[in-house]
């Protein structure tokens, strides 16, 4: 019954963790981000682009760029992962305890379908922080203030 508990409050965790993510990814872009003067640099394109064919492995093989392509706060990122472990691994460890209990396939489907959810939005945050952190204005830009 203990354990039915804490895999409830992992999972609340869990959602108030994306939920969080979420509401701070919306806010920073919608807020914080000049889409139209400023593009990516070619070398974290083309990091990105080798690394984004792999799927599901891909954001193992990021976790580098945050440390690689610095930026302001470039330390996000892996506090973000450190939540996003802490809340798979406790999950896991509260579940591993189940087994002698009849869990149904359903949850066992759904729990581990969480936890790629987690990994994939904790990664996607990655990739966007990494990016948002290293803009370059754009070149019509550039053009406008050499003129000007």
């Amino acid at each position: 019954k203990q354990v039915e508990l804490g895999l409830f409050i992992v999972t609340g965790i869990g959602a108030l963790y994306v939920l969080s993510l979420c509401v701070f990814l919306f806010v920073h872009a919608s807020c914080y981000m000049n889409k139209d003067k400023m593009n990516t640099t070619a070398e974290i394109e083309e990091a990105f682009t080798k690394t984004n064919q792999i799927p599901f492995f891909d954001g193992i093989f990021e976790l580098v760029f945050p440390a690689k392509f610095r930026g302001n706060v470039w330390y996000l990122p892996y506090i973000m992962w450190s939540f996003c472990v802490a809340i798979i691994l406790s999950g896991a460890i509260l579940y591993a305890f189940t087994v002698n209990e009849d869990v149904p396939k359903a949850t066992t489907a759904a729990l581990s379908a969480s936890a790629l959810l987690l990994y994939q939005i904790t990664a996607d945050f990655s990739e966007y922080w990494v990016i948002s952190r290293n803009q370059e204005r754009a070149d019509e830009d550039l053009d406008e203030v050499v003129t000007a």
